[in-house]
C-alpha cells in the first residue's frame, strides 16, 4: 500500500470511529471501537531477512475482530502472525488495519530497507518505571488516581535521541516523565516510542482498565458528613439536610521549615491543606449555595485540628496573622460562625495566648475577621442542642438535630440542656506548668431521625495524665450509634472497650495523620467489641499485609451520606489524589438502628 492509500485507510477508520453509539435491541449503547496493534522486534531489516510480526490487536468491547495487513509493496495478508521480508532496498509503511465489525482501528510503522554491508548499530532498549496512586492490580486502577511514568530506555552503541509518549485521554510528552491523573473511567491506551541516535525507533503500548462509581451530588433532605483527607489533620466538612454547612477541625501540623510528615499533603504538594479544604467544599456546595461555612467548629487547641505556624508561615494578605489550617481557610470562604472552646477569654487551663504562638495567631485571625468580614465567635455550650442548628430551612430536617456532648470537663448529663462538672485529679496542669488538651476537646452527637454519628475530637478513653478517661464520663449520656468517628485519630490511649461497647457502631471512620494511628491495638478493641466496618483515610504499604485486610478501606477521602429521612446511610470513598473527587467505591447500605 502506497502511502496515500495508508492515509486514506486511516481516514476512514476515524471518520468510522467517530460513530460512537450503535443500537442493540433500541437501546443506545455505547460501542468502543477496536485497538490495532503489533509488536515489531525492528524497523530496520536488511534485505531478504525474514522476521515474524505478530497481531496483538483488541477490542475493549471484547467483539470478535478481522484485519489485514498492507505490507507497502502491493502485498496484503490476512493473517494474525506474518513472516516480513523484502527483496529490494528501501521505505515501506507496514500497517495493520482491525475492525470489530462497524468500527475500525488502525497503526502503521515506517520499515527502513537496507543492504546487509549498511547494518552497524544495534536496536535501542526499551523500559520504564511506572508507580500509580490507586492501583488495584496490574491491569486496572481507580479512577481519579495518579499514574507517573519514567523512561529508562538504553542504547549499547549509542544514546536515545527522542522519546514520545501518548495515551488516548489526550495526554502526550517528549520528557522522560510524565505524570497525569487517570480521571476518566474506561480503557487507558498508552504507548512509548523511542529513537537512538542512528535512526532506529521501537516502542511499547500498554492498557489499563479505570474503574469507579457514579458520583451524585447532595440534594435537600440528604446529610453529607466529609471526612477530608489532607494527610495533615483532620477535617470533617457536613452538609445538613437543609444545605447548613459545618466545619468540624481544619488541621495542618506541620508548618514550613519543620521536619518531613508522615504523609505528603492530598492531593499534591501544589497547595497547602487549608486550600484543599476549602476546594474540596466549593466543589460539594456550588450546585446549591455559594460556597461558604455556616460553622466552623475547633475540637481543641493542636496544629493537627486548627494549623501550625512559625516565623516561615505565609502571612495572610487581610490581616496581620499568618495562614495555616482554620486561618487559611477563614482567609479563603467566609466562615458565619466559629466555635471553640477557649472564647472569649482563651486562659483556661492557661493563658492560652501566651501559652502557644498559633493560638495568640489565630486570635488575630479573629480579631480581624471579626471587625472586618463579620464572622462570629461563639463560646461552646456544654449540654446544648440549640447551638448548631440548621439555618436554611429547617422544615427540609425536622429530626434533625446537634447536641453539644462535652468540652472543658463540662460533661451534658443526657437531660435537656444540664451539664455537670469533672474533677480532673490530678490537676490538668502540674507544677512544672505542662499539660495536655486532648481531654478538653469539644465532643458532638449529630442526630437525624433514627441515625446518630459522634466525633469526640481528641478525647481519650484511659487515665494517664495528662491524659484522661473522659470516654468512659461520656457513656449513659450517649448510648448506641451508628458511626463514630474514632477519638484521638485511632491513638491506643483512646476508643476503650467500654466506650466501643456501650456506642456499639456500625461503622468506625479514622482521620489518620501519622503512622502511629495505625494499630492493631485499637482494631483488636473495635472486632472484639463491636461488628462495625472500619475506614482509615491513609495507611503506608508496610501495614497492608497486617492489618490492610481487617480494613474495609485504607485510603481516601470518606463521605458518609444519611438518606431516607435517616433511615439509611452508606460510605462512598473518594479519591484524595484527584482534584475532581472521583468516587471509587461505595459500601452500603447501611440501616440506621
Amino acid at each position: 500500500m502506497s502511502i496515500s492509500s495508508l492515509s486514506k485507510a486511516i481516514i476512514l477508520s476515524l471518520v468510522i470511529g467517530a460513530l460512537f453509539f450503535h443500537c442493540e435491541d433500541g437501546n443506545t449503547t455505547r460501542n468502543y471501537p477496536p485497538v490495532a496493534s503489533y509488536t515489531l522486534s525492528s524497523t530496520i531489516l536488511e534485505v531478504n531477512e525474514v522476521i515474524t510480526v505478530i497481531d496483538s490487536s483488541y477490542d475493549i468491547d471484547g467483539d470478535p475482530i478481522s484485519g489485514l495487513w498492507y505490507f507497502g509493496d502491493d502485498r496484503t495478508s490476512p493473517n494474525t502472525i506474518i513472516k516480513l521480508s523484502y527483496e529490494s532496498k528501501g521505505e515501506y509503511v507496514l500497517s495493520r488495519v482491525v475492525s470489530d465489525g462497524s468500527l475500525t482501528d488502525s497503526i502503521a510503522r515506517r520499515i527502513t530497507v537496507i543492504e546487509g554491508s549498511e547494518s552497524t548499530n544495534t536496536l535501542p532498549v526499551i523500559g520504564f518505571n511506572l508507580s500509580i496512586s490507586n492501583q488495584i492490580n496490574d491491569t486496572s486502577l481507580y479512577v481519579g488516581s495518579r499514574l507517573v511514568f519514567e523512561n529508562t530506555s538504553t542504547d549499547t552503541d549509542g544514546e536515545i535521541k527522542s522519546i514520545a509518549w501518548n495515551f488516548n485521554n489526550g495526554v502526550s510528552s517528549i520528557d522522560e516523565t510524565v505524570s497525569f491523573n487517570a480521571d476518566i473511567r474506561g480503557e487507558l491506551l498508552g504507548s512509548l516510542e523511542i529513537t537512538d541516535d542512528q535512526g532506529n525507533s521501537v516502542d511499547t503500548t500498554f492498557h489499563f482498565q479505570v474503574v469507579g462509581i457514579d458520583f451524585e451530588e447532595w440534594q435537600a433532605g440528604w446529610l453529607d458528613i466529609h471526612h477530608i483527607n489532607t494527610g495533615r489533620g483532620d477535617a470533617t466538612f457536613f452538609i445538613f439536610p437543609d444545605g447548613t454547612t459545618m466545619l468540624f477541625d481544619a488541621g495542618d501540623k506541620y508548618a514550613p521549615g519543620n521536619s518531613n510528615p508522615d504523609f505528603p499533603v492530598h492531593p499534591n504538594n501544589s497547595q497547602r491543606p487549608g486550600y484543599w479544604i476549602v476546594d474540596y467544599i466549593k466543589k460539594m456546595t456550588a450546585h446549591f449555595r455559594e460556597p461558604a461555612i455556616d460553622y466552623a467548629v475547633i475540637s481543641h487547641f493542636h496544629v493537627d485540628h486548627f494549623g501550625k505556624v512559625n516565623d516561615r508561615s505565609p502571612r495572610s494578605s487581610y490581616g496581620g496573622y499568618e495562614l495555616s489550617g482554620i486561618t487559611e481557610v477563614g482567609d479563603l470562604i467566609p466562615i458565619n460562625f466559629i466555635i471553640d472552646r477557649g472564647y472569649p477569654n482563651y486562659d483556661f487551663p492557661v493563658d492560652l495566648k501566651s501559652d502557644r504562638e498559633s493560638i495568640d495567631n489565630y486570635a488575630d485571625f479573629l480579631d480581624y475577621h471579626v471587625e472586618n468580614s463579620g464572622l462570629q465567635p461563639l463560646e461552646f455550650q456544654a449540654g446544648s442542642k440549640s447551638q448548631i442548628v440548621p439555618l436554611r430551612n429547617s422544615a427540609l430536617a425536622p429530626a434533625f438535630y446537634v447536641q453539644n456532648v462535652y468540652a472543658n470537663g463540662q460533661v451534658w448529663t443526657g437531660v435537656e440542656n444540664e451539664f455537670r462538672e469533672l474533677d480532673f485529679n490530678p490537676p490538668l496542669v502540674n507544677d512544672d506548668g505542662n499539660w495536655n488538651g486532648n481531654s478538653l476537646s469539644i465532643s458532638l452527637l449529630i442526630n437525624y431521625g433514627s441515625f446518630a454519628y459522634f466525633t469526640g475530637g481528641d478525647i481519650e478513653g484511659e487515665d494517664n495524665w495528662p491524659g484522661y478517661d473522659i470516654e468512659s464520663e461520656l457513656i449513659g449520656a450517649v448510648s448506641s450509634v451508628d458511626a463514630l468517628s474514632l477519638n484521638h485519630h485511632g491513638f491506643p490511649d483512646a476508643s476503650n472497650s467500654n466506650f466501643l461497647a456501650a456506642l456499639n457502631p456500625q461503622v468506625t471512620l479514622q482521620q489518620a495523620s501519622s503512622d502511629s494511628h495505625i494499630n492493631g491495638e485499637v482494631l483488636a478493641r473495635i472486632e472484639d467489641n463491636t461488628s462495625a466496618d472500619v475506614f482509615t483515610s491513609n495507611m503506608r504499604s508496610f501495614f497492608n499485609n497486617s492489618l490492610g485486610p481487617r480494613y474495609a478501606s485504607t485510603k481516601g477521602h470518606i463521605l458518609l451520606r444519611v438518606y431516607n429521612d435517616g433511615d439509611e446511610f452508606k460510605v462512598i470513598i473518594l479519591n484524595d489524589h484527584s482534584e475532581n473527587l472521583s468516587a471509587i467505591k461505595e459500601f452500603g447500605p447501611y440501616q440506621s438502628m
